[in-house]
């Protein structure tokens, strides 16, 4: 039988109660004497012992005989002492609420056979609370002595599956053969009594490397003399990619260092992928999670060989393994093969497919693992510290197929085939917290050398350096890193020491930034979209490239238009203009400089009431030519509100808005502002009075700059940057201001004037020959026609005034009617949108209520009632409700205001149907049991039913979860129950019961509170369930602490009810009071249950 003990430090000895021991079995009791005397508690009291007896225990797979004492009563039915502690070896570990043996058997997980006259290591298991990664020593066990067998004492690790190597030697002349699960060893963990010591380094031994800090790299010196051989140097060269730029000299030693590291890079000779232990994958479910077992997809016969293929291949690199049938499996997904861009001519080559997991279901039902993923512009321009002359690119081979997932979630990882299921053992791909664990792991590996000489953004790494050698020692060091982590690159993905590099989407070199050409080809001779998906596809590949466009805002204005809401897709002449414009922009981009810090940064802003333009520069004063170093474009749209302040308070907000967009540059430096408004220049010394002004001032001061006026002459490019209007323009505030009186829009990249009074303009000027050609490229991938496309789009529609044009009309065509209200199709859109209900059902109730019926018959077929009461009634309505695709609707606003609030219009609920939508309202989650006016406010938002306001009233207050749940906050006349006034402590005790709560881990689900009314003492305890003797025993428990009292009250649940509870109170003369029903707040006890929970 299974019973829970007691582990008591204080007791020297072992007890058990009469009854637990009178229920063991006659196999469990070993001995039985009698013990005439008595023994002496902690608190001097002396207890009569029925026996002293022997018992058999069995405790984690270990049995023990144990001596205890028989008492006729305890507050646990078994208690350990410290003897019981101390004989077998036990740790108490406080930090997991555990108890372990300190040494514990090695037992074999099958039948071994040892040869005679040899040693070899076998693999045997220790018990499951043995924790994974727990250093020991395996010594020997009677049970090998006695096979005539040796255990070598070794210090060994405990491995993720609870395995420990084992050497054994077999120094007889016959073969020894050991059962399975049988003992070989007995493990025992390390503690203070082992430490290490210092071992002479001429004494060869084996040592554990860090992984992560202790990275041994390779001597460059011993690299070229082990690899001085032309074979070996040519055969790199022909493996690895390296700069044509380096010298014969400088080719060698990298070839000599590649060659050392041949070993970290999959290629034909050696095709398996690495494997890390640093981190493994672990998949968290939500706690709501449910269970799907999803069909395999079918394939056509040839896709069922190239399955069979990547099936192979992942089960030959232990990639993927079949499950077995005894495992649980909660979700299975199914796989699709998706088909390469791959030039070959077979197009059934495996090759051309790549296999993928559709693991859309899994991803809905896990937590999200919030580990933060590196910002791509932050990456980019991470070169201000170093001159990168010399660039490596290293790529991941697979690299998540090189990290492992838990065995627990591995389950989670199965997927369907026609071949059968499996599941992964590694990593995949398609998991929606891949990028997170694997960006940690890269992370771990590349610790304290990102920023410092490599930059990595998930498998990619790349590496920078001024010089050669320092690019060597740079380089070895990383690959040192990736070797004792266990991972391994591709070579053809792997570029090494060169000038330029292309790094997520852009060009680095030592001048600066670019697109990179292959990109900018693929741009030139991109076709014009087609439709809305086409044309989010083209901003989003210009939007990636927005840094190198001047005016981008502007000019891509007329493209971002046919994206708002009700917008019709027609692609016309100015479309065409801007498309051709932004192409010829990007060809010829000018490049973007590191920003050096040892120089000073200098701002150029300008604002007109449409805009504000702003360039960050920089003058390399050894440069004779006064050639700026542009580190970044911007340009912004004002919202309708900013548009009407004043020059010298437009200027303030551009020049506010420019220093907070480039603040991770400018904040802590010197820098200078240039602007051409003079009113600026005593900046600090004038003053502004407003909220808004002193809140720009405040934001100001934190920056150290000088104001430096510039002739608007000067400023022609920002001028007319910031002049450029964009009615289409979507206002956000600020992502890094929460202040309402500060609002400015985001970032949109544009064209700037130039320092020292130069004009250029005329290096952003139109080519129009070169617009003009690309133009006629482009008429050859597109149509003479332009049809028009239907589009409707999420995109607010703030400042289209088209439509607001538009739907004034209809409204003030509708205004001319009383029995009919014309909505025009985007309008009706707007409004259907809110019904959640079928919309045939609400038809043909509606038709079938009798109260709506004749107003229905009226607005459809212009017939009134025959009852002149009747009609003159339907005729006062009419002017209320509209019929939207032959549904009734309601406005709950009045007829004079409804040329602005056409919109607020209610669906006509039907007598049928009131009561569901009183459920939706109130009951539901989304209603949450508000009150009656938060209730009528909701329902009000989209349904109309008469006498709404009376029936939702009656409905709210003869709820039966309000009254029940709710308290009230009406005062009486009089209490509803009176208690006495104790006249001493403990004298009156409130009891309650919370919960259920999470299981602790100690099991516990529940929890008993206890109010003293005397002295308002709080006593409480945790329970693991809530049935009456519970709760009994935890108030017998309570009394033997604090003494009887005179009075206990509580509410009259089953847990206080019941005669148990009523047994204790009469026997020790308790008298037992309960609260009214309903009235659970008229205890002060239930006030500590709350603050509880």
């Amino acid at each position: 039988m299974n019973v829970a003990a007691l582990v008591d430090t204080g007791s020297s000895i072992n007890v058990i109660s009469q009854t637990l021991y009178n229920t063991l079995s006659h196999k469990s009791k070993l001995s039985f004497e009698q013990f005439p005397s008595e023994i002496r508690l902690a608190d001097n009291t002396k207890v009569k012992v029925f026996g002293l007896a022997k018992i058999l225990l069995i405790c984690n797979n270990e049995q023990h005989a144990i001596e205890v004492y028989i008492l006729p009563f305890t507050s646990h039915p078994l208690i350990l002492g410290t003897n019981y502690l101390h004989s077998n070896n036990i740790i108490l570990d406080f930090s997991n609420f555990s108890a372990n043996f300190k040494s514990v058997k090695v037992q074999t997980h099958k039948k071994l056979t040892i040869p005679p006259n040899s040693e070899c290591i076998v693999w045997g298991h220790v018990p499951t609370y043995v924790l994974p990664g727990l250093n020991g020593v395996c010594s020997n066990h009677k049970f090998i002595l006695e096979k005539g067998l040796m255990v070598a004492k070794s210090l060994v690790t405990v491995s993720y599956n609870h395995k420990v190597p084992v050497k054994v030697l077999n120094a007889t002349a016959l073969s020894v053969v050991i059962p399975k699960d049988r003992t070989i060893a007995e493990f025992l963990s390390l503690n203070s009594d082992y430490s290490y010591v210092p071992i002479d380094q001429s004494c060869p031994v084996v040592q554990n490397i860090d992984i992560v800090n202790s990275c041994v790299t390779p001597d460059l010196n011993d690299c070229s003399e082990s690899c001085s051989s032309n074979e070996h140097i040519e055969k790199v060269k022909d493996q690895f990619t390296l700069s044509d730029h380096l010298s014969e000299s400088q080719q060698t030693e990298l070839a000599s260092l590649l060659y050392k590291n041949i070993d970290l890079f999959v290629t034909d000779d050696n095709p398996n992928l690495g494997y890390t232990k640093l981190i493994e994958h672990t998949i968290h479910l939500k706690p709501d999670a449910s269970g799907k077992h999803q069909k395999p997809y079918r394939l056509p016969p040839y896709k069922r060989e190239i399955l069979r293929h990547h099936l192979d291949k992942l089960l030959k690199q232990g990639i993927i393994s079949p499950v077995s049938e005894t495992e649980d499996l909660p979700i299975t997904s199914p796989i699709v093969l998706v088909t390469k861009r791959s030039k070959s001519s077979d197009q059934h080559a495996p090759q051309n497919f790549r296999f993928c997991c559709d693991f859309r279901y899994l991803n809905s039902q896990t937590q999200e693992f919030k580990y933060t993923i590196p910002n791509l512009q932050e990456l980019t321009e991470s070169f201000s510290e170093m001159t990168p002359n010399y660039i490596t690119s290293i790529d991941l081979s697979s690299g998540f197929f090189q990290m492992g997932i838990t065995p627990e979630s591995s389950r989670y990882t199965a997927f369907n085939t026609c071949f059968g299921t499996y599941k992964f053992l590694r990593l995949p791909m398609g998991l929606k917290t891949s990028p997170n664990t694997f960006q940690l792991l890269m992370d771990r590996v590349l610790h304290g050398l990102k920023f410092k000489s490599c930059l990595c953004y998930l498998d990619d790494v790349l590496i920078c350096s001024e010089t050669f050698d320092q690019h060597m020692s740079d380089l070895s060091e990383v690959l040192g890193r990736f070797r004792n982590a266990g991972l391994k690159l591709g070579p053809k993905k792997c570029s090494f020491a060169a000038q330029s590099c292309v790094f997520l989407g852009h060009l680095i070199s030592k001048d600066g930034i670019l697109p990179p050409a292959d990109r900018v080809q693929a741009i030139q001779e991109y076709p014009a979209p087609r439709n809305v998906k086409e044309l989010r596809r083209l901003i989003g590949l210009f939007n990636w490239f927005k840094k190198f466009i001047p005016n981008f805002s502007a000019t891509i204005s007329s493209l971002t238009r046919l994206l708002q809401k009700n917008q019709t897709f027609k692609w016309g002449k100015e479309q065409d203009t801007a498309f051709n414009d932004l192409k010829y922009r990007l060809v010829n981009s000018e490049m973007l400089s590191f920003p050096q810090f040892n120089m000073q940064f200098r701002l150029s802003v300008d604002t007109s009431s449409r805009g504000i333009g702003y360039m960050l520069y920089q003058l390399d004063p050894e440069d004779k030519t006064c050639k700026p170093r542009i580190i970044r474009f911007g340009s912004k749209n004002l919202s309708r509100w900013q548009q009407s302040y004043g020059p010298t308070k437009l200027e303030l907000l551009g020049m506010v808005v420019s220093i907070l967009d480039c603040s991770d540059y400018l904040r802590g430096n010197q820098f200078i502002v240039e602007c051409d408004h003079q009113a600026l220049k005593p900046l600090y010394q004038k003053q502004f009075k407003g909220a808004i002004y002193e809140r720009w001032l405040s934001i100001l001061q934190q920056f150290n700059f000088e104001i430096v006026y510039k002739k608007a002459e000067q400023m022609e490019v920002p001028d007319a940057l910031s002049r450029c209007e964009n009615h289409h323009a979507e206002v956000v505030e600020s992502p890094v201001e929460d202040d309402p009186y500060f609002p400015f829009v985001p970032d949109k990249i544009g064209h700037i004037t130039l320092p020292n009074g130069q004009n250029f303009a005329n290096l952003f000027q139109n080519n129009l020959e070169a617009v003009q050609a690309i133009h006629v490229s482009t008429e050859e991938h597109k149509s003479e026609n332009y049809d028009p496309y239907d589009a409707d789009t999420d995109e607010p529609q703030d400042g289209n005034k088209q439509y607001k044009k538009k739907r004034q009309r209809i409204l003030q065509e509708s205004s001319k009617s009383d029995t009919d209200i014309v909505v025009d199709k985007m309008v009706n859109d707007k409004i259907l949108a809110k019904i959640s209900m079928p919309i045939n059902n609400i038809k043909e109730l509606q038709r079938q209520d009798t109260s709506l019926s004749p107003i229905i018959n009226y607005l459809e077929n212009d017939i009134l009632p025959d009852l002149q009461k009747e009609a003159r009634c339907v005729l006062l309505k009419s002017n209320d409700y509209a019929l939207i695709d032959d549904i009734l609707f309601h406005s709950r606003v009045a007829k004079s205001k409804r040329n602005k609030m056409m919109s607020h219009y209610q669906i006509v609920i039907p007598q049928a149907l009131i009561p569901s939508v009183l459920k939706v309202v109130h009951d539901s989650p989304l209603g949450g049991h508000a009150g009656m006016n938060n209730t009528l406010d909701r329902a009000k938002e989209h349904f109309f039913f008469p006498r709404m306001g009376k029936i939702i009233t009656d409905y709210v207050q003869t709820c039966h979860f309000c009254q029940v749940r709710k308290v009230t906050n009406f005062k009486t006349k009089q209490a509803i129950v009176a208690f006495p006034t104790p006249s001493e402590p403990f004298e009156v005790w409130q009891i309650d019961l919370c919960g259920p709560f999470p299981k602790s881990v100690n099991g516990n689900t529940y929890a008993f509170t206890a109010v003293d009314m005397f002295s308002k003492f709080i006593f409480a305890h945790p329970l693991r369930n809530n049935d009456a003797l519970t709760v009994c025993e935890v108030i017998y428990r309570m009394f033997t602490q604090f003494g009887v009292c005179k009075t206990l009250v509580s509410d009259r649940g089953s847990e206080f009810v019941n005669q148990c509870t009523a047994g204790l109170c009469k026997l020790l003369e308790v008298t037992q009071e309960f609260t009214p029903a309903f009235a659970h707040h008229s205890k002060t006890v239930s006030q500590i249950s709350k603050n509880i929970n």
